[in-house]
Parts: C-alpha cells; sequence; structure tokens
C-alpha cells in the first residue's frame, strides 16, 4: 500500500494539481495508517483467547518497525542484485523477489503474533493449577 505513491507520483500530481497539505499528508501516511490499524486488529481479535489492547500494540509495534527495516533493506538488497535475478530468472526475476517480499513480510508478521503473546505471557500473572493438575491458565 506504500508503496503506489512512489510509483505513481507523476500521475497523483497532475490529478491534484493544487494539491493541499491535508492532500499530501494523505497519501503519505494513510497506507501505514492503514496497515497499522490491520495489525493491530489482526493481532487482537484473530487469537482464540483474550488479548489486551497493550499486548497487541507490543506486537504491532514490533511488526511495524520490522516491515520497515525490513522494506528498506529489500530495497538496497534489490538495488544490488536485481542483475543475479534477471540473469538467473530472466523475466520471472520480479515474480521471484515479489514471492520473496511476501515470504518476509510473512514471517514479520508471525513473529509479531509471537511477540504479542510473549508480552501477554510476560505481564500477565498465571492462575493457580486447577485441582486435576492440568497446568495454569492465562486469562
Amino acid at each position: 500500500l506504500d508503496v503506489l505513491p512512489r510509483i505513481f507520483p507523476t500521475y497523483l500530481e497532475t490529478l491534484f494539481a493544487e494539491m493541499t497539505r491535508f492532500n499530501q499528508i494523505m497519501i503519505e501516511y494513510l497506507p501505514q495508517t492503514t496497515i497499522f490499524t490491520l495489525l493491530l486488529m489482526l493481532y487482537k481479535y484473530i487469537p482464540n483467547s483474550l488479548v489486551r489492547w497493550r499486548e497487541s500494540l507490543a506486537g504491532t509495534l514490533f511488526t511495524m518497525l520490522a516491515l520497515q527495516l525490513t522494506k528498506h533493506g529489500f530495497i538496497w538488497y534489490l538495488s544490488f542484485g536485481t542483475d543475479s535475478y534477471s540473469l538467473v530468472y530472466g523475466s520471472l526475476g520480479a515474480v521471484v523477489a515479489f514471492m520473496l517480499w511476501i515470504y518476509l513480510s510473512s514471517c514479520i508478521i508471525l513473529v509479531g503474533g509471537h511477540v504479542s503473546s510473549a508480552v501477554a505471557l510476560f505481564f500477565r500473572p498465571a492462575r493457580e493449577p486447577a485441582a486435576n493438575g492440568e497446568p495454569p491458565v492465562f486469562v
């Protein structure tokens, strides 16, 4: 989502000839805000257990930071490694690079879920074990 304003800058400039400051801010920050909100909801409502907002926020902040670092690292990598992709895969090099980006992003999103779970385990006190010897349950 945050790639679109970089791909079509001339189109956006002609479309919004007299672009106000608000429109510039919306084009720049709306994709990041949307991704942040979607990740926050993902970590809050998808798990099959009670997740507090603080735990969801910790996983989301980690994921956003890791995605930004990975994005800049991936751009740097592609600026030097594009020739080797073209030699090996030909015209499908872009598809391979895109699949690598999807793989890296999905790994980061999964690790963000683990961070959210680790924050929950660290800050929540465990209840006493049940009488039948079952392990303690986190609330």
